[in-house]
């Protein structure tokens, strides 16, 4: 027994009851008194304190610690619950947010796909520039010789009409191929002959490398005119040139025929005369009318020229200059009719 306790042990008594006598009698600061069940032996030799109360041989359950309400225990599970309208709003707000930040999530993913496939094409373009660099300096050092830009002759031969292309650095002829049309009349000069009435592509020597049919301007521009004149240096532009139908009626067939084909040489080309109301207009090519006013002036007839009719101002004007003494037979009366 140890000092300030006091152990009773009973068999078959109310241990409870004893307990409280005891520790009524004891009061403050007295000695300790504890009060202990006898032990029943058990099969595997141990021995258990006997409940209060028990006989000998039968030992009592442990009663459960009671809180709050006697034989009742709260907790939680995880059971099936029927959501409220605002839990499916929020849950549905959840979800709106959600699959934005999914949608964002993927552009991101794609993008970053992207930026490395660009990445990766412009580093392997590198490689691949750099492999073909190095596989030229390889080769050409294995080679010994680099191709390069040299200067170079072209000599075109315009009587086999064929050129040759020579290297300036050594002489070597590199190739000798036909020459085109073009470059065969880049050596000659074009020459006319207006007899012929053709222009002929001359070269240095003489050569006749080509010719051609003189253009109808290029024959105005040449030819001497009726009355011995210098024919003009430009080609003039085409004209319209008026006379009344009663002047024109009153022609003679000579006049007729030097008013519609100026040039006596037969190159030139015709006056075209059709009837426009009171008027008779004449298409003048470009360049014909000097020979066609010396041939108005030598029969008396005054033409007019312009887009449009004369006017009464026009023929005033013109009546004012002095005419060309008419040729014998030019014309069949010296009155003009309107």
């Amino acid at each position: 027994m140890n000092e300030g306790s006091v152990t009773v042990k009973l068999d078959g008594k109310r241990l409870e009851e004893i307990g409280e006598q005891l520790r009524a009698e004891a009061g403050d600061g007295a000695a300790k008194v504890t009060v202990t069940a006898p032990e029943v032996p058990q099969g595997d030799g141990l021995k258990t304190p006997r409940a209060v109360g028990a006989t000998e041989g039968e030992v009592a359950p442990v009663a459960p610690k009671r809180i709050g309400e006697a034989g009742v225990r709260h907790t939680k599970k995880f059971l099936t619950c029927k959501l409220t309208d605002p839990e499916i709003a929020t849950i549905h707000g959840e979800i709106v947010a959600m699959v934005g930040e999914a949608s964002q999530a993927e552009r991101r993913v794609e993008s970053i796909k992207e930026r490395a496939k660009a990445d990766v094409q412009v580093a392997t373009n590198a490689l691949k520039e750099l492999r073909e660099r190095l596989d030229d300096k390889a080769r050409i050092t294995r080679e010994g010789k680099v191709d390069r830009e040299v200067p170079v002759t072209i000599r075109i031969d315009w009587r086999k009409r064929e050129k040759t292309t020579i290297r300036d650095d050594t002489g070597e002829v590199l190739s000798t191929e036909a020459a085109t049309p073009l470059e065969v009349a880049d050596c000659g000069v074009w020459e006319k002959d207006l007899k012929a009435g053709k222009s002929y592509l001359k070269a240095p020597d003489g050569a006749v490398l080509d010719e051609r049919n003189l253009t109808d301007a290029e024959r105005q521009t040449s030819l001497p005119l009726a009355d011995g004149g210098a024919a003009p240096t430009e080609p003039a532009k085409a004209e319209r040139a008026w006379l009344p139908v009663g002047a024109w009626d009153d022609l003679s067939d000579d006049v007729s025929e030097r008013l519609t084909k100026p040039d006596p040489h037969g190159k030139a080309p015709t006056v075209t005369w059709t009837a426009d109301g009171k008027w008779m207009v004449g298409e003048v090519p470009a360049g014909l009318r000097p020979a066609l006013d010396h041939h108005a002036v030598q029969a008396g007839v005054a033409l007019h020229y312009g887009e449009t009719a004369p006017t009464l101002a026009d023929l005033a004007a013109a009546s004012k200059e002095p005419a060309g003494k008419p040729r014998k037979g030019a014309a069949k009366k010296a009155s003009t009719k309107f």
